[in-house]
């Protein structure tokens, strides 16, 4: 881990819980490196609804906005991107597209008020 970095993607293949941006928060609080300068840490996730429901899949992700108002204590703004699979080649591209362009701006803008949000690709 870079001590001039600031931003950081985790991205959630395999799980729909958020074990590994856990760990990542972890070790970034460890490291003391929110202390100076706000910590952007965007947590990607990708939803296959065709073998995990919906409803099931969303109500892990709501986990996120109590786990991001714990961290935003600490200067870390946490974020969710989520983005729906399985869909033709055309539109998943333009959903990861759209993705990028999210990570982007949330990395960008900085904007405390996102913290905990959840966003669609």
């Amino acid at each position: 881990m870079s001590e001039q970095c600031y931003s950081y993607i985790c991205v959630n293949v395999m799980t729909s819980d958020f074990e590994e941006t856990r760990k990542l928060v972890k070790m970034l609080e460890e490291s003391n490196l929110s202390i100076l300068y706000p910590v952007v840490v965007v947590s990607v996730h990708f939803l296959d609804y065709k073998s995990v429901p919906f409803d099931q899949k969303m109500e892990n992700l709501m986990q996120i906005r109590e786990y991001a108002k714990e961290v935003k204590k600490r200067n870390i703004l946490l974020c969710g991107l989520l983005i729906c699979y399985p869909q033709d080649e055309q539109k998943l591209q333009e959903s990861l597209r759209q993705g990028a362009t999210i990570i982007a701006a949330l990395i960008k803008e900085r904007n405390s008020g996102l913290v905990g949000q959840l966003l669609i690709a």
